[in-house]
């Protein structure tokens, strides 16, 4: 009996790894057929897709294998491996559908073959060099000198050695004390810098050993390029005057209308795509609206623009949003944004600041096409004017836009100088288009100013009445007043009339004064006894 049992249990084992095998063989995921082709993996799959009948054979052959070894099985068992039958017959179905959609994708592969080939690019020329196209010196040279240079050759004046400097044109291109020149444009072998960052002599070789820095195989090279292709320099791009370019050519010139319609175009074409068709009118009324004055059109707008049949209709509705007020409010938006207008001051408890009569001023200076000289000059200076008017005192504002405290324990001087670096560094960034804000510590190599220019400017931002602790109050002195808009033509017509007041005065007086001299140079006696009765 024991024996019995333990043959039985031994068996077992057998008849589920059996069909454990069966299993794996039919997994349409398994890891040999994974690795195959698609046209392998479906002679593969249909070389598994055993009928039913196959199957039952095997179990068969199971059982009478079971017989001659002695064993037995319950009727659990076979109810548990009539269970393992069904999956098997359902996966099977399951394998059948799956090799049906392998063949139909597998009749696809020719022509996504040929046309995967025929859009492939070419394979890389091994023999030439992957710089071979144009170096852009912004992009590919200065990181270069900035990262691995500039530390010995920059900026820093107490760092530089040998009195190279390879951040300014006159550097790389003049002459050097040694003799030669760092730089010969279209002459990698006459370029010193070429020969220093390429030699294998570690006396002469650059960045020395001891620096810890050095330039990798395809850096070096990117400098023997841009030196061959002519050492193209690019100053700072607010230092490059604006130049109109010439309209591009394009293929299609009937759809250009205008000359930015070119510059589209040209755009487009070269990215091998076509113009989308032509708006109907409500969306280019929509269009217009919004970004001309960030606002929808009204009803009334669009109503008027699409009962317009005029061939100028567009042009028409185009000024109309550039008369509206609401353009200036549009416009102002990235200026006031660049200015740091606000309504509060910013610091501690944030409190409010009446200043709105400055955003104003900006507001009106977009709709009144003011002259952007003129803008500027009132921004940074319109107090400083020979009798300003009090438009260009408001104007003068933008130097007042700055954050401020009254909180306790502040030290005053160092937030006057804070006060002055804020006004220094907007206006850089404003009006020159240059970040200055590492100039404030030391000389950078990213920054066209140096510390002594930024504190040479910082002198004029400095000469000001503005108060340090600003009182937790909306109109922190100094202030103008300002009267309500529908008096300011009184307002400003009131010096006039005050100056002719007492200009009138002023004759009135002279002429007692003379009266007066008169009649102390005759008989004052005579005269008093005439006067008295």
């Amino acid at each position: 009996m024991i024996k019995t049992e333990m043959c039985r249990w031994r068996g077992l084992p057998i008849v589920f790894l059996a069909f454990t095998f069966i299993l794996i063989l039919i997994t349409p995921r398994s890891w040999a057929v994974e690795s195959e082709t698609l046209k392998a993996l479906i002679d593969n799959l249909e070389d598994l897709n055993a009928s039913p009948e196959s199957i039952i054979d095997l179990q068969r052959r199971i059982q009478n294998q079971s017989k001659e070894n002695g064993l037995t099985v319950s009727n659990d068992e076979v109810s548990e491996i009539e269970d393992h039958l069904r999956e098997i017959e359902q996966r099977q179905a399951e394998l059948a559908e799956r090799i049906q959609t392998l063949k139909s994708a597998q009749e696809l592969l020719p022509a996504l073959d040929a046309n995967r080939d025929s859009n492939a690019p070419a394979p890389p020329d091994e023999s030439s060099s992957s710089l071979e196209s144009p170096i852009d010196f912004g992009s590919d040279i200065k990181p270069i000198l900035s990262n691995k240079c500039f530390t010995c050759h920059g900026p820093d004046e107490n760092q530089r050695k040998a009195g190279l400097r390879l951040d300014h044109r006159e550097g790389v291109f003049g002459p050097l004390k040694s003799g030669g020149f760092a730089v010969v444009a279209g002459k990698p072998d006459q370029s010193e810098l070429f020969h220093r960052v390429s030699t294998s002599d570690e006396a002469d070789k650059m960045p020395p050993a001891n620096s810890g820095e050095s330039l990798t195989p395809e850096e070096i090279e990117r400098i023997r390029m841009w030196i061959e292709q002519g050492a193209d320099w690019e100053e700072h791009w607010s230092f490059v005057p604006p130049v109109r370019p010439d309209l591009p050519q394009v293929s299609n010139a009937e759809w250009v209308r205008n000359e930015v319609d070119a510059f589209v175009l040209a755009r487009l074409e070269k990215e091998g795509l076509s113009p989308s068709k032509e708006a109907d009118r409500r969306r280019l009324i929509r269009r217009v609206s919004l970004d001309l004055t960030g606002l929808p059109p009204t009803l009334a707008e669009q109503e008027k623009y699409l009962k317009d049949s005029s061939p100028d209709w567009y042009e028409k509705m185009v000024e109309d949003y550039l008369g509206s007020k609401h353009f200036g409010e549009r416009m102002a938006i990235q200026w006031l944004d660049l200015a740091r207008y606000a309504d509060s001051d910013g610091y501690h408890i944030d409190y409010e600041k009446s200043f709105w009569q400055y955003r104003d001023w900006v507001i009106d200076a977009f709709n009144n096409n003011k002259p952007f000289d003129q803008f500027t000059i009132e921004s940074l200076a319109g107090d400083l004017l020979p009798n300003p008017t009090l438009d260009q005192l408001i104007g003068s504002g933008f130097n007042r836009c700055n954050i401020t405290t009254n909180e306790g324990g502040v030290i005053e001087e160092e937030y006057a100088v804070l006060y002055t670096r804020d006004r220094t560094e907007t206006a850089s960034v404003v009006w020159m288009g240059l970040t200055s804000g590492c100039a404030v510590c030391h000389d950078h190599k990213f920054d066209e100013l140096t510390q002594r220019e930024f504190y040479e400017l910082s002198a004029f931002f400095n000469n000001t009445t503005q108060r340090v602790f600003d009182g937790n109050i909306k109109d922190t002195p100094p202030v103008v007043k300002v009267p309500p808009l529908a008096e300011r033509g009184r307002w400003d017509a009131l010096p006039a009339e005050i100056a002719a007041a007492n200009a009138e005065v002023q004759g009135l007086s002279d002429a007692g004064r003379a009266d007066f001299a008169g009649w102390l140079a005759g008989d004052a006696e005579a005269a008093v006894a005439a006067a008295v009765p």
